[in-house]
């Protein structure tokens, strides 16, 4: 063949072809940056969904409130959309056009959730529903649905128990309804707590079942044993900068003056109740009232003669005598004076009381659950016992049809539930024992492996999957259009971090990305800093009053082995426990002084002033211990895990759980062991 016959097959056949793959190639990179850049738009729109919660929570008193906590969220839901818009600026699409792209968004709280959608507000297209109704006006909004919490009713058909139980992020249930005792009486129950194996734990009590007194507040766990912990008050610091509010008289009249206690951070110890850090003030002990100079009232307008304060936003409010008896009363103190030594009375309790109300409850609530019985084992339960998701906005029953009622019903384990896409999104355990709240063996509540906690998962999985799927579906009803939005399939690890966190999630979909391909991605942010819930992550350890050394996490095999070596050199000075949150850095506002015209002052300050570990911190290498081996001390093939660093671990998540508001914690306070 001649070359100009090459040349011309050339031009007229691999050219073009050429021409056409390049373009084809060109359009695949095109559209995999355009996803890449989505992804990470989405990614960090989420996250400052995360940061915008965390700010209004974190130094607000109210945050447990029902309507505090919705205010939160929707200023965090205005900060995401916020930042998408900022994200898609080039792609002219504003707030309100990406809220059609985004068919619904999940927040995770510590007993419960809301979804965020697409709904038909009737109300506000007239004055009047029922008006609206007879004329069928409505109007598209987006908002939160109503708080779900993470229920699942047990019932016999026998009528032996009908009882519905509230899980949460971890350990602590509400249970509410009816059983058959043993000696066949119906009793009602209604209470919460903490859900644990009493079998391992060895409470000190007073003989009528009240809380020992200071001296005798020991908890022993697996008594006995080789993994043998006891915990026992412990005395806790931090570093920090407050002011004073100070009265003082100049030429007859009164000024209301705020000095900072110190311009650097000054450690204080303290103690946990109700919520609320309580300091000892070591440099006023024995002061009274109009002791400090002839023209000062006193040093602080609010102190009545009990050196022990609290932060009122960063202002020093020092106790009235009632506080200071309530205090005596939680620590078991008699004497006044034994109150103001951090090296005799003033020390922490709260690990104490989180063992002895929730052996308290566990005991209470164990003749009840003991009865029920998943037959998980089985496809059908062969004693006709049915488990049922209750959530009351999803109008959709488990066959997709709707429900006149409005309510769901589902039998979460004898049914397989289904996404709209026909993938079974979540593998429900199966289990060896099919009555996971028997308490014997090792199922224990706080493990992770626990069958308790694998249910308490699937319960959780169950609720959120069937209400985001609904929440998804019926999004296609207000948008219309050819793009079919549809719940995506998460993994199993993306389910335990969301049923084990606080968390956001954000599903976005239907954008066109080219190449006739549509974006259809989620994203998933674990708030971990939080004060309402205290994950088993979120626990730190350091030597004991030392703030030169770096603080660790409590699984690491160097820390344990450092410590180990410590003891063996008689080097050691203990360790102490505590959460994340105390190592952020914090901030205080002096306010200007009365009639000055002067400026307020800004300082800032670290809780725990200790730097952090890298390698067990930040990288988090593969050296570690598992949580459970942590909690139950047990190993396998590993360094054994030092006594020490695994007591001020649990003390401390023991301490923090403890000491944290719980909704249904009114149910319990006559609470005593039957």
């Amino acid at each position: 063949m001649k070359l100009q016959n090459f040349a011309v097959v050339f031009i007229i056949i691999v050219l073009p072809i050429s021409l056409v793959l390049s373009v084809y190639t060109g359009n695949l990179i095109t559209v995999a940056n355009k996803q890449a850049d989505y992804d990470s738009t989405l990614l960090n729109s989420t996250y400052d969904s995360v940061r915008a919660y965390q700010m209004n929570t974190l130094h607000n008193s109210y945050e447990s409130a029902t309507n505090s906590k919705v205010r939160d969220i929707n200023a965090a839901i205005n900060s995401f959309f916020n930042s998408l818009a900022a994200g898609f600026s080039s792609s002219a699409l504003g707030k309100q056009e990406l809220k059609d792209y985004i068919p619904a968004m999940l927040y995770t709280l510590y007993d419960g959730y809301y979804v965020y959608g697409a709904y038909d507000n009737v109300a506000s297209a007239s004055d009047t529903v029922e008006y609206s109704k007879k004329y069928n006006l409505s109007r598209k909004e987006y908002g939160l649905k109503p708080y779900i919490y993470y229920s699942c009713e047990y019932a016999d058909k026998n009528g032996n128990y009908d009882l519905i139980v509230n899980y949460t992020l971890d350990n602590y249930i509400t249970v509410t309804g009816s059983y058959r005792d043993g000696s066949g009486i119906m009793r009602n129950i209604a209470q919460s707590g903490y859900y644990i194996n009493y079998n391992n734990i060895q409470v000190n009590m007073q003989t009528n079942g009240n809380p020992a007194n200071f001296s005798d507040k020991t908890v022993r766990l697996y008594p006995g044993k080789a993994n043998e912990v006891v915990i026992r008050p412990e005395k806790l610091g931090e570093y920090i900068i407050a002011y004073d509010t100070k009265i003082t008289k100049e030429y007859n009249r009164v000024n209301y003056n705020y000095i900072v206690t110190s311009e650097n951070p000054k450690y204080f110890n303290y103690i946990l109740y109700n919520n609320i850090k309580y300091y000892l003030d070591v440099e006023h002990i024995g002061a009274t009232v109009e002791s400090d100079g002839t023209n000062n009232l006193s040093f602080n307008m609010t102190y009545d003669g009990y050196p022990i304060f609290f932060l009122d936003g960063d202002k020093r409010t020092y106790i009235s005598k009632s506080t200071f008896d309530e205090l005596k009363a939680f620590l078991g103190v008699t004497d006044d004076n034994d109150m103001y030594s951090s090296d005799r009375c003033f020390k922490d309790v709260n690990s104490y009381y989180y063992y002895y109300r929730a052996v308290t409850f566990s005991k209470n609530v164990q003749p009840a659950l003991e009865l029920i019985d998943l037959g998980i084992t089985n496809q059908v339960n062969e004693n006709g016992n049915t488990v049922r998701v209750i959530s009351s906005n999803i109008p959709y029953d488990k066959n997709g049809k709707l429900d006149p009622n409005n309510v769901i019903k589902t039998e979460t384990y004898h049914v397989k539930y289904t996404t709209t896409i026909g993938v079974e999104s979540h593998t429900k355990s199966t289990y060896s024992n099919s009555k996971v709240f028997q308490l014997s063996g090792e199922n224990d509540p706080e493990l992770e492996e626990s069958s308790f906690n694998r249910h308490r998962l699937d319960v959780i999985i169950s609720s959120i999957e069937s209400s985001l799927v609904s929440t998804i579906a019926n999004f296609n009803s207000y948008i219309g259009g050819t793009y079919d939005f549809e719940m995506p399939v998460l993994t199993e690890e993306e389910w335990h971090r969301i049923c084990n966190n606080v968390t956001v999630v954000s599903f976005m979909q239907g954008l066109t990305i080219g190449n006739y391909k549509y974006y259809s991605s989620y994203a998933i942010v674990a708030n971990t800093k939080v004060k309402d819930f205290v994950s088993k992550e979120t626990i730190y350890v350091q030597d004991n009053n030392s703030s030169s050394v770096d603080y660790h996490n409590p699984r690491c095999y160097d820390y344990n082995a450092e410590i180990t070596n410590k003891q063996k050199n008689g080097t050691s000075i203990g360790v102490i426990g505590y959460r994340n949150l105390d190592y952020d850095r914090q901030g205080c506002t002096v306010p200007s002084k009365e009639g000055t015209g002067g400026k307020e002052k800004n300082y800032y300050y670290y809780l725990q002033q200790n730097p952090l570990a890298y390698e067990c911190i930040v990288s988090l290498n593969n050296n570690i211990y598992t949580i459970d081996e942590l909690l139950n001390g047990t190993v396998s093939g590993k360094n054994p895990i030092n006594s020490e660093v695994r007591r001020a671990y649990i003390a401390a998540l023991a301490r923090e759980k403890g000491n944290g508001y719980k909704t249904y914690g009114f149910l319990n306070q006559e609470l005593q062991i039957k």
